[in-house]
């Protein structure tokens, strides 16, 4: 990662608050435990579509600009699953 500034340094607060609007926090429950996950931008553009239109990969596809395989292979990279039985 490389980061730019204006000024010479860079604080953790200043590291903190990037991650945070790079890459928003998702807390899910899995048990007992809550899990915090960063996850990408493109991670979230792909969700909110497949949401969009109930699990249609290809409509989900269209919507983001993309082929269908293109998709399959964001979502298996991004470890997203279909929660809809398509």
């Amino acid at each position: 990662m490389i980061l730019t500034a204006s000024h010479r340094t860079i604080d953790e607060v200043f590291i903190k608050d990037l991650m945070h609007q790079l890459y928003p926090l998702i807390q899910r429950q899995e048990g007992r435990e809550t899990v915090v996950v960063y996850q990408s931008p493109e991670a979230i553009a792909i969700t909110q579509a497949l949401e969009n239109h109930q699990g249609n990969r290809e409509l989900a596809a269209a919507e983001l600009g993309i082929s269908k395989t293109t998709l399959w292979r964001y979502m298996k990279k991004f470890g997203i699953s279909s929660k809809f039985n398509v």
